[in-house]
């Protein structure tokens, strides 16, 4: 056997190459949480986002949220979510609005349609990473 798969396999072995729960990295799940609605787990939700959202960052604020009904669309809900992070380095107080779309059909487990991001932050050539993101919607799915 050569050297590469014993490596591989060792680390398959500490579970270094699995990927990790929604649960256990600090993700919380619209699928099992029963607090929805608490500041605790939108905090959270936030802190989340904008962690994938950008690197190298602190201090998130959530200023205010809304669960709001989507017209015409019954079992459908958008949570509406303003705060501000800093950045480590440079920026500070960085306003940040985010729109995550909610499939509520089932009222015990909600599922994660879209996340839509904008902030404030405003460097040369620098946008957010929207791929982050879209990976993040499965972690709030388990």
């Amino acid at each position: 056997m050569s050297m590469c798969k014993l490596a591989l396999m060792g680390l398959l072995g500490l579970g270094l190459l699995l990927p990790v729960r929604a649960d256990e990295a600090g993700v919380p799940s619209f699928k099992k949480a029963k607090d929805k609605d608490s500041k605790e787990f939108v905090n959270k939700v936030f802190e989340n986002i904008v962690k994938a959202a950008r690197l190298k960052t602190k201090n998130y604020k959530v200023e205010k949220y809304e669960y709001v009904n989507v017209k015409g669309k019954p079992n459908r809900k958008e949570l509406h979510i303003t705060g501000t992070w800093d950045g480590a380095v440079i920026s500070k107080n960085v306003k940040t609005d985010i729109t995550i779309k909610l499939d509520t059909s089932d009222k015990d487990a909600w599922e994660v349609l879209s996340i839509d991001y904008k902030d404030s932050l405003k460097t040369t050539g620098q946008r957010h990473n929207q791929n982050k993101i879209d990976e993040l919607v499965k972690s709030f799915n388990q």
